[in-house]
């Protein structure tokens, strides 16, 4: 599952763990340089499709790359329960945005949680793929500290299936660009985390 959550000090805290459900594929390990992690990031970069924003909101990604029905089952590679995973933050409606911002301690109305910039789709097809190579099975737990520029500085592995992953996301969250959180009407600094459970029956 996909959750959002923030435990580090000083920073505003998940009041619960909750906000996104998602799965990928399968079983076991296969060992990863740290030289390869950068090679799969470039092409992942380079290959990767560009996100088209589809007309309705979308929650999940079939195995052949396409946008399924969350429900379905044995078609869904991945998924997100709550949060539509083709949508930027500001696209999301209030409803969406306040499913986002619950993960947290409250916050004034108008204060704002850091977000990927791209949304979650992005991040789902880049750790979908490094599956298809690295077959785990087990969860993925991390806290990215971002910027008020929106960089990440600081990331923080609390659980991976494998240290092929734990690498893998270690590189690739810090290199990802967010929306930074808003705090009194600026941008300020904030966690935002991140859960991902790798299941058996995929790809």
């Amino acid at each position: 599952m996909i959750e959002m959550l923030s435990r580090k000090a000083g920073l505003r805290r998940a009041k619960r763990i909750r906000p996104y459900d998602a799965s990928a594929s399968m079983p076991h390990r296969t060992m990863i340089s740290p030289r390869m992690v950068s090679f799969f990031i470039a092409a992942i970069c380079l290959v990767a499709p560009v996100v088209a924003w589809a007309d309705k909101p979308e929650y999940a990604l079939g195995i052949d790359g396409k946008y399924v029905d969350p429900n379905g089952i044995w078609e869904v590679a991945t998924r997100s329960m709550l949060t539509p995973i083709n949508r930027k933050y500001k696209e999301l409606t209030k409803v969406q945005r306040d499913a986002v911002k619950a993960a947290y301690e409250p916050m004034p109305e108008d204060d704002e949680p850091p977000f990927p910039e791209d949304g979650l789709e992005p991040i789902l097809r880049a750790l979908s793929q490094v599956q298809d190579m690295l077959q785990v099975t087990g969860k993925l737990t991390l806290a990215v500290d971002v910027g008020p520029d929106g960089i990440a500085t600081s990331i923080q592995i609390q659980g991976s299936p494998t240290p092929g992953m734990t690498r893998f996301a270690s590189e690739y969250f810090l290199l990802t660009k967010y929306k930074a959180a808003v705090c009194g009407g600026k941008p300020c600094r904030m966690q935002w985390a991140f859960s991902m459970v790798f299941v058996p029956g995929g790809r």
